[in-house]
């Protein structure tokens, strides 16, 4: 994980005497994820990817803004006269969730019809040559209580009479202290619902295998190179949760956040917060 500070951001933290702006970036950029995967497979397997290089088209198409006035005569990007309705484009922690972490693709593609006979949902998937199986099929007795038929959220909206399991190829290793989040790919409406869990990958050096579930109606083909899981390293710490009223220091960064953020119609709490962490 290499965290690349914007301009703003470093001159910002030189300017203030904390340390030269060499020491930061050499600093943020030691943190670093390993994806290892078996030599006879690099031939074959779809590598993963940073999550920002598989941002959505709809998100890039989307308007910054839109509506009745986002189309008068008099305004533009650069006015601040009649400010317009802003969309989730503009919304940088939604963005962040588009950009955070690596995202493991799909390594095969997986075929998702109906039986014209039965009725019942097929899903089918190619094992020849390096294909050794790279999805399981695993009945529902893990996943739901047989006498409540309550199980993992989302099992109630699939119709398939079983689950799977997505056998990952990849070895995920990250710095002594983190772990890393395992979850369906976030702000994506995506067939595949994955069942989210974290794992410390610093300890665990073996292949990290998820359950997932067909999402209710769908019938086509999720090609290889799909997205499907979304993989954010983080580092552990304990806490210690308190519940309390504001403090002094607490409210005078309450009125920043309404006179700084609040007050302008776009770029507030980017320009009062910095520039994100970067995965590449």
């Amino acid at each position: 994980m290499t965290r690349l500070l914007c301009f703003e951001d470093i001159t910002r933290r030189a300017s203030s005497g904390l340390k030269s702006i060499y020491t930061l970036v050499e600093k943020v950029a030691k943190m670093k994820i390993e994806f290892i995967v078996k030599s006879e497979w690099t031939k074959y397997v779809v590598p993963p990817v940073p999550t920002s290089d598989m941002i959505p088209d709809w998100w890039r198409q989307m308007p910054q803004t839109q509506g009745a006035m986002s189309s008068h005569p008099d305004w533009n990007q650069s006015s601040d006269v009649l400010p317009s309705p802003a969309t989730v484009k503009r919304c940088i922690p939604f963005l962040d969730t588009l950009r955070s972490g690596y995202i493991i693709p799909m390594q095969y593609d997986l075929a998702v019809g109906v039986d014209n006979t039965t009725g019942q949902p097929l899903v089918q998937w190619r094992n020849g040559g390096w294909m050794v199986p790279r999805v399981e099929e695993r009945p529902w007795t893990g996943f739901v209580n047989e006498n409540t038929g309550v199980g993992i959220p989302g099992t109630e909206n699939v119709r398939h009479p079983h689950g799977f399991m997505f056998l990952n190829p990849w070895i995920i290793k990250t710095p002594p202290g983190y772990s890393c989040l395992f979850t369906s790919v976030l702000n994506r409406d995506l067939p595949i619902q994955l069942s989210s869990g974290v794992v410390n990958t610093d300890t665990y050096v073996n292949a990290v295998n998820f359950p997932f579930f067909i999402k209710d109606n769908y019938v086509g083909l999720i090609k290889k190179g799909s997205p499907l899981m979304q993989v954010i390293p983080f580092k552990r710490d304990e806490w210690e949760m308190e519940v309390r009223q504001p403090t002094d220091e607490d409210t005078q960064n309450l009125n920043h956040a309404e006179g700084g953020i609040q007050s302008v119609m776009s770029g507030g709490y980017l320009a009062n917060h910095g520039c994100p962490v970067r995965h590449t």
